[in-house]
């Protein structure tokens, strides 16, 4: 997604508006790989810095936190942010993306916002139950009536408790 910018003069506006679908990378630990991502937004030139200003919407799905159950999200992300190409001047601006020539490739900013901005842990009710953590029933389904397993370091104490049934 690059901007070429030569024509841009100081203070006109560039509109940019992207809508496309992306596949997220395995390597950022998310669980969907394809999103489909809307921005709408302006670039501008003031003072030798270019600033980009306009909002990410995502639309995806993830895996609930607890039953994995695949869960739709929207996330709607603000942007602000500072391009320049003169590396050696001091701007007096600390957060700068730096870029070379006549184009301003925004595509690593809207993966940067994307994915510090995605929903980490969604579940699909507040009040979900999640998986038995020994057959991996769905507990919002059903009730599980598996055999829990017990601690053998406790097992002697089982004694203790058939004998009180006993008396």
């Amino acid at each position: 997604m690059k901007y070429n910018i030569k024509s841009l003069s100081n203070n006109a506006k560039m509109l940019i508006e992207i809508k496309k679908e992306i596949e997220i990378s395995k390597d950022y630990n998310v669980t969907n790989d394809v999103a489909e991502i809307s921005f709408l937004g302006n670039l501008r030139l003031r003072d030798g810095l270019y600033l980009l200003n306009g909002d990410i919407v995502v639309e995806g799905s993830i895996p609930c936190a607890k039953c994995l159950k695949e869960i739709d999200f929207k996330t709607e992300i603000n942007v602000s942010e500072k391009f320049s190409n003169n590396d050696s001047e001091d701007t007096g601006v600390t957060e700068v993306w730096e870029f070379k020539g006549d184009e301003i490739d925004i595509e690593e900013l809207l993966m940067t916002e994307l994915l510090l901005n995605l929903p980490f842990k969604e579940t699909c009710e507040e009040d979900c139950k999640g998986l038995c953590k020994y057959c991996g029933v769905d507990l919002n389904k059903t009730k599980c009536s598996c055999k829990k397993p017990i601690d053998p370091r406790f097992e002697s104490l089982l004694s203790l408790l058939e004998d009180t049934k006993e008396v």
